[in-house]
């Protein structure tokens, strides 16, 4: 209490303070709490009492100096709890004020000669006369009286109850600005492997208790602190809170206590220490863990041996959402490189909780046909904060694609790549680096027959033909998009020298001298492209298509030089 300053600092109450001077497990009931049970207060209490391997403390509510003169209570004040009865269905705890004064005027107080029967009297064996006599701070009070002015219940457990026990004493670290708070990830917290081997056919107890050290008086102020309880990732380290077994409840008091059964067999938890919000200091602390069963803990490495950084944008056409759009393929992107097998884990952060994010990878070149069908790898559902992909990755190289849900969510990102081997992570250019970007609209349609399909219906000229006009020699890009329809056609584009519309037979695949996606109709997240190539000065002919014959709209996108291109629909 000294290094405290006194009684009044955060979080303070009498559980605390048995902690400080006996080292018993510290549990505590708010009974103004949201989805208190006086039910399972009592059963905790009664049989907390019986085996007398406890310390029970309780706390009034704050009072009016009138309401508390009048029932014989002090405000905002502990007392020891120092029986706990039940006689002929009447709940009746004993407590002392530790005054030795000031005691208790309602319902069976000292007073109260009409509820204190002989029969009662000798149920507990309370002298009532000797009570009359002074007042050395001690009364009966029943436990609905107690639940109306006692606002906590504090119960301090012999840690000798459990079989087995250990801590750890560690120092959490500052949280990096891009995690802010748990709800992105708990990615950079402190976080432990619980094996546990409970034989025969019984659950066994496992209590966690997390102490913060205190060095100052307000330090407790925004330290909000609990651990969460993971089971399905096997001890190894968690990232998203929304896949926790068993979440703590956040508190700044010095103490948090968190309880759990684990059934009969083996069983390999993760521990997650968690802070609501990030704290501009450093937190030491020690973690208890007691048990009826065997364990073993382990405290996990903070990350893989390699970590690279790579800071992004999603800005102008480069926010182009989630691949539900075909201004997808406008996002940044990044190439991994692995120069040998190796586990990686990605990670996208975003500092704006506006926005849920999602993070594809796909290969680009190498590794086994067996281990490339993993691929392609998906974050899953887009998530506020954070996205994450981990797996093993076979040598080779990747794309990665960091995404917004919706296009046009403008924000600063980061992308972490770490890795058991070193591997390489560079920003890619975008496709149109350099050249002029150039939209075209149109629509395929049945009422002018331009909805003309494949060349396997026999009217594949009839589709919509523009020319391409160069002035001088430039690298040229092109890429059809059906204007994010949700049915995303199949399409194709197919570029001829001259820039006339082609007859039927000169339409042919054969005669063209660039097809996209190699003449394999496809209806990719970003529509399909020719690659960028150099044209000579001169006029050429495209033609845009889908498989089948549908109305739709479409946008034909051009890459140029500056000032090279002219584009023209023709008739």
């Amino acid at each position: 209490l000294k290094v405290n300053g006194g009684y009044d600092f955060p979080g303070s109450n009498s559980g605390i303070d048995m902690h400080s001077l006996t080292g018993w497990i510290p549990e505590q009931f708010g009974t103004r709490d949201e989805g208190f049970n006086p039910e399972r207060l009592w059963e905790r209490l009664e049989s907390a009492s019986k085996f007398g391997d406890c310390l029970v403390t309780v706390a009034t509510d704050e009072m009016s100096d009138a309401e508390a003169d009048a029932v014989g209570l002090v405000s905002a004040h502990a007392y020891a709890v120092l029986q706990v009865r039940s006689v002929s269905g009447l709940r009746l705890l004993q407590l002392k004020n530790p005054w030795s004064k000031t005691r208790w005027q309602g319902a069976y107080s000292v007073h109260d000669t009409v509820r204190w029967t002989a029969a009662l009297r000798s149920a507990v064996e309370y002298d009532l006369t000797a009570a009359m006599q002074s007042d050395n701070g001690i009364f009966w009070i029943d436990y609905p009286s107690l639940l109306r002015y006692y606002q906590g219940v504090y119960i301090n457990w012999n840690p000798q109850l459990f079989r087995h026990h250990t801590s750890i004493h560690a120092q959490w670290p500052l949280r990096p600005a891009r995690s802010p708070n748990d709800l992105a990830t708990l990615g950079p917290n402190p976080q432990l492997s619980l094996s546990v081997n409970v034989s025969g056919d019984r659950a066994a107890a496992v209590w966690l208790l997390l102490t913060r050290h205190t060095t100052r008086k307000q330090q407790g102020k925004d330290d909000f602190l609990t651990v969460h309880v993971f089971k399905q990732r096997g001890g190894r380290r968690v990232y998203h809170l929304e896949t926790c077994w068993l979440q703590g409840v956040y508190t700044n008091r010095p103490h948090c206590l968190v309880k759990f059964d684990v059934d009969p067999g083996t069983h390999t938890l993760t521990l997650a220490l968690a802070q609501y919000k990030a704290v501009p200091h450093q937190v030491d602390y020690t973690l208890n863990v007691y048990s009826m069963a065997p364990f073993a803990l382990r405290t996990l490495p903070m990350g893989l041996r390699h970590a690279l950084h790579a800071k992004g944008r999603w800005h102008g056409i480069a926010a182009g959402g989630c691949q539900n759009y075909d201004s997808y393929i406008d996002n940044p992107r990044y190439l991994l490189t692995v120069a040998e097998p190796t586990d990686v884990l990605l990670e996208l952060q975003c500092l704006s909780d506006s926005f849920s994010l999602g993070l594809d990878v796909d290969v680009v070149d190498g590794g086994e046909t067996a281990q490339r069908n993993q691929f392609p790898l998906k974050s899953g559902t887009f998530r506020v904060g954070h996205a994450m992909v981990e797996a093993r990755f076979p040598k080779g190289k990747y794309s990665i694609v960091p995404a917004t849900f919706k296009p046009a969510q403008e924000a600063e990102f980061v992308i972490s790549a770490s890795s058991s081997a070193p591997i390489s992570l560079v920003a890619v250019d975008h496709e149109g680096r350099g050249l002029v970007r150039h939209l075209v609209k149109g629509a395929w349609r049945f009422s002018d027959g331009s909805a003309a399909g494949s060349p396997n219906g026999g009217r594949f000229a009839r589709n919509p033909h523009f020319r391409l006009t160069l002035s001088h020699q430039t690298d040229v890009l092109l890429r059809l998009q059906a204007n994010n329809n949700p049915a995303r056609p199949a399409m194709c584009i197919t570029v001829y020298e001259g820039g006339e519309r082609r007859s039927e037979s000169g339409a042919r695949f054969s005669n063209a001298m660039c097809v996209s996606n190699s003449g394999v109709y496809a209806n990719f997240p970003g529509g399909v492209h020719v690659p960028r190539t150099a044209l000579a000065a001169g006029s050429y002919s495209v033609i845009v298509s889908t498989f089948d014959p549908i109305e739709a709209e479409f946008t034909l996108i051009v890459y140029a030089a500056q000032g090279a291109l002219r584009v023209q629909t023709l008739a």
